[in-house]
């Protein structure tokens, strides 16, 4: 029989109109007892629905959700309003996913928070959204992307990561389980290279990192932070082979706010980055007593900054790119002050 979608009306909100169902069958069945009133035909097919669920035969069960709402589209009757989240869990279960987020986006709109199956709906709506965003994604192939691609699993055919800085050569593995076609749920997820490998501990969600990990390098480095839906997000502590210690937030996957950094020979850097570069006031103190204070721009001092040595001298001027460009005052602490010019970092002799 003819697909009949639908959705709700303005006059009525819980009405199904043509746009939301999108795969309705005939109203009713071969030997179906077409006299008795559309009403109660209506509540016999929500009934079979909710049977055939409890059974685990959902291609019946969505047949039958089909005919119920193909019958209530025909004699505008009203559904109850969570049969469009019942609808969608029965649809996401059998791989109609336009069908099921049809529904739960129409569920959603008129229930409102307070209703009894909102926190379900909004879940489901999630669920639907992760494999889409799969299906409309790029696979990873022998060359790497340009951006992000969905690698399948060494250890689990059929099941994908998200990988966002594809590597040549690069293989998955993956400790913990498997569902709807993702890694999902704790374990360890494993990137081999011929360049090394990482292991990350934590938690998948859809594919996706989600939560607290700790990332270990083969180099000897470890990460450990949050993720949000596979971008670090919050604060981190990055601990690097050499013994440096980098401690701030990320946002978006991208370090934005306070930082402090300590490099391996005990120099520490405080101050914002901005969209993953130094952006902003910084001030650097040195393991021989020195102090340095004043703007990054993009990630390289630019402007003017301070320097104060341990014998008490000062030093001020401007720093273009990273290198003192322009006239400096220097101020020693026993001395006369007098005035030095660089050029992209070479001075000038007078």
């Amino acid at each position: 029989m003819a697909v009949r979608p639908l959705t709700g009306s303005a006059r009525n909100p819980f009405r199904l109109s043509p746009l939301l169902f999108v795969f309705g069958l005939a109203v009713a069945a071969p030997g179906r007892a077409t006299q008795l009133p559309p009403p109660v035909l209506l509540d016999q097919l929500l009934l079979r629905t909710e049977r055939l669920v409890e059974a685990d035969d959902l291609d019946a069960a969505a047949e039958a959700m089909g005919e119920a709402f193909a019958l209530a589209e025909e004699h505008e009757l009203e559904l109850p309003l969570d049969s469009r989240v019942e609808h969608a869990r029965v649809a996401f279960a059998v791989g109609l996913l336009g069908a099921a987020k049809e529904s739960v986006t129409a569920y959603l709109t008129v229930a409102g928070r307070e209703a009894e199956s909102y926190r379900e709906a909004v879940a489901l709506l999630e669920d639907v959204d992760g494999i889409l965003e799969r299906r409309d994604a790029p696979e990873c192939s022998t060359e790497p992307a340009d951006s992000g691609c969905w690698m399948e699993l060494v250890t689990h055919p059929g099941c994908y990561v998200w990988n966002p800085n594809p590597q040549p050569d690069e293989t998955a593995t993956w400790t913990g389980e498997c569902s709807a076609g993702f890694a999902q749920g704790l374990g360890t997820l494993t990137w081999t290279n011929p360049e090394g490998s990482q292991d990350n501990e934590g938690t998948l969600r859809f594919g996706r990192s989600h939560g607290e990990s700790v990332i270990r390098d083969s180099e000897g480095w470890v990460h450990e932070g949050p993720y949000l839906n596979g971008k670090r997000s919050g604060r981190w502590v990055l601990k690097f082979a050499d013994g440096a210690i980098h401690e701030g937030p990320y946002v978006d996957g991208q370090r934005n706010g306070h930082w402090v950094d300590q490099d391996a020979d005990g120099d520490i850097g405080e101050g914002p980055y901005v969209h993953g570069e130094r952006d902003g006031h910084w001030v650097q103190t040195f393991t021989d007593g020195s102090v340095a204070e004043g703007p990054f721009r993009d990630g390289e001092r630019n402007g003017r900054w301070i320097l104060r040595y341990p014998d008490g001298q000062v030093e001020e001027g401007p720093y273009l790119d990273g290198e003192q460009h322009g006239r400096w005052v220097v101020r020693p602490a026993d001395g006369e002050t007098f005035y030095v010019t660089f050029v992209r970092g070479v001075r000038q002799e007078r």
